[in-house]
Formats: structure tokens, C-alpha cells, sequence
């Protein structure tokens, strides 16, 4: 039984549409999936980080090479497609239990409908990289690394690793509603992570146009240096250039 049955809509019409998503999406356990996936990343990038500790001791910072070995695979795989998971899982729920019906026939807008979806998972991904830049800061702290950097550095980074990711999931949401289909959405990302992770490495200029990078260059995974103001600027006019095309390609494929 969907919540629109299960309460008196009319009665929640004002509520905001935030509180109303975090309600709906109580028994998905949106965000234990979401850190489930993005942990995979992190025991992927600390197995090659341990497998080659000797080199990385001797050549540059061990906070470094762990954030490096981590984020390298973590953001250009794993948290992109499982923020396609719980995305579509949730926008396909939608359909399935004819809450989007509800919504049209109640003139509530489609833009209404897609920014909050847009802000739900926004929030969402924000609270599992803070989590996963807790885990960091705990796997370097129990593998004994030096205090050599400044460590509140890898903080901003996982900041703009958020804002990069915010282009993704408007994608993301804009593929939901098209495809109206969990697993098509989950090859599609599937299929967009890996021509990202080839694009980044062989032609790194064109990477800073695909989506689908954004996250690993908010990152900083693969130079280990902050944006100055000319990089930083078209860091951030990509990303907004990506959530409005998602949210306005999302809007015109919120139909019944």
C-alpha cells in the first residue's frame, strides 16, 4: 500500500515535499544501500592501497594513496551506480503504486515533483560521503599514517566530489522517469560509469565535459591539488549546466 493511501492526502498537500520523500522511502533503506555500494569502492581502493603500502610509503603521503586508491574506483563505479539503484528503485515504486497518477490529477507540478526528488537524493548522497570521509579518516588513523598534510583538505574534496555527483543524479532521475525501470536504468549508468572510467584515462580534458567524471575531479583522486579560480569556476558551471538539463529533460517525462 502506497502513502498516498494510507493517509489523507489532502491533508499533507502542504506538507513539504522533503519530509513527505524521507516518509515514502523509510522501508527502502535508501541510504544503507547507497553506503553498502560506496563501501564496496572503499575496500576495493584500501585492498590495492595495502597490496602496494611499501611503494606509497616511500614515494608520497599515505593519506594520499589511500584517498587515491579509494576514490578512483569508488567514484567513477560504485557510488554512480548505486545512486542509479536507489534512484530508480524509488521512481519506479512510484509508478508501480500510481502515485504519480495521484500527483497530476492533483495539479501538483512536474517541477514540483522532480526538485524533490532532486533535493531528497541530494541530501542523501551528502550524508553517505560524509560518512564515507569518516571511514577515511578512520582507516588512516588506524593504519598509523603521519600527520605530514593538512588532513581537513580531503573535507573540501568530498564537498566537491558532492557537488559533482549533484549532475549525476538529475541524469539519474531524468533516466528514471524515461525508462520507468530499475534494471534498464542500472545498465544504461552501468554502461556510462565505464565509458567515463575510459574517457578519464585516455583523454583527460575531454573527462571534464562528461558527467559522469564529476565526482572523481571534485575528488582530486588523480592530481592531488586544489581548483584554482579558472578550474574551480568550470568545475561548477558544468555541474550546474548538467542539473538543469537533468531536471528540465526529468519534467517532460513525468507522465502516467
Amino acid at each position: 500500500m502506497d502513502y498516498f493511501r494510507k493517509t489523507n492526502y489532502k491533508e499533507k498537500v502542504g506538507m513539504k515535499e522533503i519530509s513527505v520523500e524521507f516518509l515514502k522511502d523509510r522501508r527502502e533503506k535508501s541510504l544503507l544501500v547507497l553506503l553498502i555500494g560506496s563501501s564496496v569502492g572503499v575496500l576495493l581502493g584500501l585492498s590495492l592501497y595495502l597490496a602496494n603500502k611499501n611503494v606509497f610509503v616511500h614515494e608520497h603521503s599515505q593519506w594520499l594513496a589511500l584517498w587515491d586508491e579509494i576514490n578512483l574506483f569508488s567514484s567513477q563505479i560504485f557510488v554512480p551506480l548505486f545512486l542509479a539503484l536507489v534512484i530508480s528503485r524509488n521512481i519506479q515504486k512510484e509508478y508501480k503504486y500510481h502515485n504519480i497518477n495521484v500527483w497530476l490529477t492533483l495539479s501538483k507540478s512536474t517541477s514540483r515533483i522532480v526538485l524533490s526528488k532532486f533535493v531528497y537524493f541530494s541530501i542523501l548522497y551528502f550524508v553517505n560521503q560524509l560518512i564515507l570521509l569518516l571511514i577515511f579518516y578512520i582507516l588512516g588513523l588506524v593504519n598509523h599514517f603521519p600527520i605530514n598534510i593538512n588532513i581537513f583538505i580531503f573535507s573540501f574534496w568530498m564537498f566537491s566530489s558532492w557537488v559533482g555527483g549533484l549532475g549525476i543524479i538529475s541524469w539519474e532521475i531524468f533516466l528514471s522517469f524515461k525508462l520507468k525501470n530499475s534494471l534498464n536504468v542500472m545498465l544504461v549508468c552501468l554502461a556510462c560509469c565505464i565509458l567515463g572510467f575510459i574517457i578519464s584515462t585516455i583523454n583527460p580534458i575531454m573527462s571534464q565535459l562528461y558527467p559522469f567524471s564529476q565526482i572523481l575531479i571534485g575528488t582530486q583522486a588523480k592530481y592531488n591539488q586544489n581548483f584554482n579560480f579558472i578550474s574551480g569556476t568550470f568545475f561548477l558551471f558544468i555541474c550546474l549546466i548538467n542539473i538543469f538539463l537533468g531536471i528540465c529533460l526529468s519534467k517532460k517525462h513525468v507522465k502516467i
